[in-house]
């Protein structure tokens, strides 16, 4: 948005464009304008967004990241050093997550590079069942695993989002005792 703001200045710029003063005038009067008007309605721009609805994997990630890291800590006394599972999701965790823990791409579909000593937290949308089954069979390799489903949803002004239900899956650490 900014470029557009800087519009009126670049068409005033040139020797070769001749404008009269009350036009530079008009257009300078809009280049004022416009970013007021875009800041007044900036409110209601984003209460239609939220009205219209964002996918969920968009608006529920720090929910997410609270969840997994609660699940962790629960099941582990160490910090949460690895995350996996649906990508995206695995990024946000490791983004909110106040252990700061690595990403490992490709999670659970590689089941035995699995970092036991460290312990991991997978993460899926509940319906995506392929991710599901991965997670399910990385976690069943560590008998102190634990799996887990929570459905969230957040509320912004009174209005909800849609709700999504996300599978959560925490190998502990070999050695790790809750």
């Amino acid at each position: 948005m900014s470029a557009w703001t800087l519009l009126p200045v670049l068409l005033l710029a040139p020797n070769s464009v001749q404008i009269s003063e009350p036009a530079a005038r008009r257009i300078l009067g809009l280049a004022i304008a416009f970013p007021i008007v875009a800041l007044l309605l900036s409110p209601v721009i984003a209460l239609e967004i939220h009205r219209r609805g964002l996918p969920p994997k968009v608006t529920q990630l720090q929910q997410l990241s609270e969840a997994v890291e609660k699940a962790w800590h629960v099941a582990a006394p160490t910090p949460l050093m690895f995350v996996g599972g649906d990508t995206d999701l695995a990024d946000s965790v490791a983004a909110y997550a106040p252990d700061r823990p690595r990403v490992l791409p490709g999670l659970p579909q590689r089941p035995s590079a699995l970092p036991g000593e460290k312990g991991v937290a997978l993460v899926c949308v509940a319906s995506d069942v392929g991710c599901v089954d991965r997670a399910r069979a990385t976690a069943s390799r560590n008998p102190r695993s634990q799996v887990s489903e929570t459905q969230l949803s957040r509320r912004f002004f009174g209005i909800d989002d849609p709700s999504e239900r996300y599978f959560i899956a925490i190998v502990p650490p070999r050695d790790a005792r809750p």
